[in-house]
């Protein structure tokens, strides 16, 4: 008895099978893991609780642009206008590292795998959505702070004073709701007593790419009115195509009163 390689292992088999001497054993029977109780199995599968790994990935992501754009706002501020509030920064900085925590503590062992019991399951839920909270915000005051610039500059804002920020950039794809549905979209709201008036109608939606590479993606966003067009600042149209939201209520299929619309 040795320690072989894979190419010796494997080798001996087929010489074993050819001899016939080779038997290998059968299994017979599921290939379940082993359950204690309820069901609750001690090893995940990729269809284990997909919403809370898919709930992940999107927290992954949100995390990542919400440090490139905090980055962005902290170097480019500094570079114009000298020293930043560090209460202003310390803010912020605690809320990247609170998300992180709480994505973190998900991607132990039996979170991730999703073999963690209900109460626990729910747990990580609220941290997910406390963590997505902190990154929305993050994102939201930095893309205030890049697109003001020029008021800083005047002297018109300061960074203690960004309380304009939640009006100003709503989050597109993310919205409050229960534990289980928190990426509800966000519906933009249309005006319909102002068809006539375009400006008045129109909404503005700032996508920005945390990859290293430029890219084409599907953009999905809420609307609220089937008549709606997507256009560049240059006022250049963009092909998109818009869909009803159909719900299931009463046991029947019924559209909401909100549609996608769906551009690259």
């Amino acid at each position: 008895i040795k320690f072989a390689t894979l190419d010796e292992y494997f080798n001996a088999v087929r010489s074993e099978i050819r001899n016939g001497t080779f038997q290998p054993k059968s299994l017979v029977g599921d290939f379940f893991t082993y359950s204690d109780s309820n069901l609750d199995y001690w090893s995940g599968y990729f269809t284990s609780r997909v919403f809370h790994k898919a709930t992940e990935r999107k927290l992954m992501t949100s995390l990542r642009t919400a440090q490139l754009l905090f980055t962005l706002m902290t170097a480019e501020v500094s570079k114009h206008w000298g020293t930043l509030s560090f209460k202003f920064i310390a803010y912020l900085l605690q809320k990247l590292i609170q998300s992180r925590r709480n994505l973190s503590i998900f991607q132990h062992h039996d979170g991730i795998t999703g073999t963690s019991t209900d109460y626990v399951v729910k747990d990580y839920s609220k941290k997910m959505k406390t963590a997505m909270d902190g990154c929305q915000e993050v994102m939201m005051t930095s893309l205030f702070v890049l697109s003001s610039l020029e008021y800083f500059k005047n002297g018109n804002l300061t960074l203690e004073n960004t309380s304009n920020y939640n009006s100003t950039y709503a989050p597109a794809i993310y919205q409050n709701g229960s534990d289980r549905n928190i990426w509800r979209p966000f519906i933009f709201q249309f005006d319909a007593a102002a068809e006539n008036n375009s400006t008045s109608r129109s909404k503005i939606v700032t996508v920005f790419n945390p990859l290293e590479t430029p890219h084409s993606k599907l953009i999905t966003i809420g609307v609220s009115s089937p008549s709606v067009k997507v256009a560049t600042l240059d006022d250049k149209d963009i092909q998109s195509e818009i869909h009803p939201v159909l719900v299931h209520s009463d046991s029947r299929l019924r559209s909401a009163e909100a549609f996608e619309l769906n551009f690259v």
